[in-house]
């Protein structure tokens, strides 16, 4: 995998701007000296003229050096691609003499050593990239796929989880991390039993803790139903509080509140009905429609529950 430092392009305007910035100071020193008198201002012009030339020499000299830096590791990469691991590790190195502490370079020099067979220089090339930048995450999963190879599956499981617990959750590597130290833990006898008993007690706390979620979104839901039952209550709106009560119990069953509520509705819906009908009934009476009448009075009946006094 390809880790690449900071370009010298990046390198370049960041020194670019600093130099822009530099610059603007001398202008304006001189225009201060030219406002004071011509001999100042020549002075002036010398003096910063020298330190300006000191400045952009050293500023040409750090970019060009990182530049050439970058150049060896892209040749490095180019020849590693190409399986020319002579040559790729050549380039690495030169690109190291320049810059030394760079662990990318370190790590991808690691890289080339375990593409070639010789674990032994990967592992010393990885251990030197996490020296140089203890929080680079590539060279821990290349370690404990090293150890791996090695059959050492006790390192290989530290450096496994170190990349896993210092990486984003979501990261795709850290995922494959997550796989490589699982597939050590299935092939190796040691790890295996602990492996299982930890992933079922793992596995136990998450179904536990979705059923501690199911069970508290299932209050809120029931809460809210019995409060919106209770509105539609004071509103006499007894059918609409009846089936808001209903579906408050269909998640918390049996709470006796709800229960009550929902009793409450349902009284207030029975004496809404007998009153329409009872209304009907008056009108068929009136109008003469005494069989009419008499259906509607017998339907009030009927609304009515058989209740023991």
């Amino acid at each position: 995998m390809y880790y690449p430092s900071l370009t010298s392009h990046t390198l370049f305007i960041v020194r670019r701007s600093s130099v822009f910035y530099f610059i603007s100071i001398v202008f304006n020193r001189l225009n201060r000296s030219l406002l004071r008198g011509r001999n100042s201002f020549v002075t002036a012009l010398f003096v910063v003229t020298f330190i300006l030339s000191i400045f952009l020499k050293s500023t040409l000299v750090w970019a060009s050096s990182d530049s050439v830096a970058e150049d060896y590791h892209r040749m490095a990469y180019d020849a590693q691609q190409s399986e020319d691991y002579s040559r790729a590790l050549s380039y690495y190195f030169k690109a190291l003499s320049i810059n030394p502490k760079n662990g990318s370079y370190w790590n991808d020099i690691g890289l080339v050593y375990e593409a070639m067979g010789d674990l032994d220089n990967a592992e010393k090339s990885y251990l030197h990239a996490l020296r140089m930048d203890p929080k680079f995450l590539a060279p821990y999963a290349n370690l404990g796929v090293v150890y791996n190879k090695k059959q050492n599956p006790v390192k290989a499981v530290y450096y496994l989880k170190k990349r896993i617990e210092l990486g984003d959750p979501a990261d795709p590597w850290t995922q494959k991390a997550r796989l490589e130290l699982q597939d050590i833990y299935m092939a190796t006898p040691l790890y295996r039993e602990r492996f299982l008993q930890a992933e079922t007690k793992r596995l136990n706390l998450e179904a536990s803790q979705k059923t501690r979620d199911n069970f508290q979104n299932q209050i809120k839901v029931a809460n809210s139903e019995y409060e919106r039952g209770m509105t539609l209550l004071k509103e006499q709106k007894s059918k609409e509080a009846v089936k808001a009560f209903n579906d408050s119990l269909a998640f918390a069953p049996g709470n006796p509140k709800v229960v009550q509520a929902r009793a409450e509705a349902q009284k207030l819906d029975r004496s809404q009905q007998v009153e329409k009908t009872v209304q009907q009934a008056m009108v068929y009476l009136k109008a003469g429609k005494e069989q009419a009448a008499k259906k509607k009075f017998n339907e009030v009946l009927a609304i009515i529950p058989n209740q023991p006094n």
